[in-house]
């Protein structure tokens, strides 16, 4: 703490390069330390530091990393980070876990950046092959997470994720629920991806992981369910009992939004309508 205090009585009267801010903000980020003043120090700095030259890419994606690791997040630095790497071409200079680097970061920080977002399914676009399903599946969440409306993003899907994003190589059954809920959210999702989670050994599977966020899916899958209802997507019965619903997030609201503009939509309009004001 008597380090940090004195840290931030420097920072009143000396300027620091920025690799080195950088460096102190990812090794505060590393020792799970989150002292305030100092970070906003550091923040308040690398705003005004000029980055024009600066060509240690990995240390931008990094340093949005540790932003996001100590809860930080300043929209004016967060903006200009992103900036900086669009315009110094990254997603062809860094390696592909940086792309998830900077996606786990927008969807934990709500930091939605459509520039970056662009860059990103961009970079996809032109090489999905070189893309690990890791990547494909955070930029999916994220965009769903974010309420991203990415332009011809069927087309998208259908050619740069579907076809290198399966059950059977993304492995981890959570994240392949989190995928299809991400999807869900879309509406973008197909009927055999509906179907691969109603499936009680798939179920089992997650409840037998004792996983927290495992067992608080249930309010995933009752929502994905009425879609598929809605939707005329016949799914098999499954056994949720053992699972408990989790405290409802923005996500699950914008779902929920989009479940009973449907449901609306399959209710005609009152013009349309003969009723009896006069029955009892």
């Amino acid at each position: 703490q008597k380090l940090e205090e004195s840290l931030i009585s420097k920072f009143l009267t000396h300027k620091y390069a920025p690799q080195d801010l950088m460096l102190l903000l990812v090794t505060l980020s590393k020792c799970k330390r989150r002292p305030t003043p100092l970070i906003k120090a550091i923040a308040f700095q690398l705003n005004e530091a000029n980055l024009a030259d600066y060509s240690e890419l990995m240390h931008i994606v990094n340093t949005v990393h540790a932003l996001k690791a100590v809860s930080f997040s300043d929209l004016n630095l967060l903006k200009k980070l992103a900036t900086h790497l669009i315009d110094h071409k990254w997603t062809s200079k860094v390696k592909v876990n940086g792309l998830s680097t900077v996606l786990s970061a927008m969807g934990q920080m709500n930091w939605r950046d459509k520039n970056l977002l662009d860059s990103i399914a961009q970079a996809i676009s032109l090489e999905p092959k070189k893309m690990r399903s890791t990547e494909l599946t955070n930029f999916v969440m994220t965009i769903a997470k974010l309420n991203f409306k990415l332009e011809n993003l069927t087309q998208f899907l259908t050619n740069n994720i579907f076809p290198f994003v399966t059950q059977e190589n993304v492995q981890d059954d959570l994240i392949w629920l989190d995928y299809i809920w991400s999807l869900t959210i879309l509406k973008q999702v197909t009927s055999r991806q509906l179907i691969s989670i109603f499936d009680q050994k798939f179920v089992d599977r997650l409840i037998k992981s004792q996983s927290p966020e495992a067992v608080l899916s249930k309010s995933k899958f009752l929502n994905i369910k009425m879609f598929a209802e809605l939707n005329g997507i016949k799914v098999n019965e499954i056994d949720i009992s053992q699972m408990i619903s989790a405290p409802r997030t923005n996500l699950d609201q914008s779902l929920a939004q989009n479940l009973i503009q449907d449901i609306l939509n399959f209710i005609p309009s009152s013009k349309y309508l003969i009723a009896n004001n006069y029955s009892k």
